[in-house]
């Protein structure tokens, strides 16, 4: 349920970036409630990605092997794809 707010700061943040430079968005994301906000919700999507693909893995990948080698990779997609969000957060939100 943390999705839904999370979301809608994401989306405040971004109306509030529509138009920016890359100076302004430097400075946006040097705001720590922002730097947070956007992790947190990065951290939310990753988690909420990695489930969402093992439902679909179990309800519609029949070929067994194939099965097992998505959900060995699962994770270590999404937290590699977590880690990459959270880095390029981090380096603007330190002035990038």
């Amino acid at each position: 349920m943390a999705l839904v707010p999370l979301t809608f700061l994401f989306v405040v943040i971004v109306i509030a970036a529509l138009g920016a430079d890359r100076d302004e968005i430097i400075a946006l994301m040097g705001n720590p409630l922002v730097a947070i906000a956007m992790l947190l919700v990065i951290l939310a999507v990753f988690f909420h990605m990695k489930l969402a693909v093992q439902v679909v893995v179990e309800d519609y990948i029949h070929n067994k092997p194939v099965k097992t080698a998505i959900l060995i990779a699962r994770p270590l997609i999404c937290i590699a794809l977590g880690v990459a969000n959270g880095f390029a957060v981090l380096k603007l939100a330190f002035g990038g």
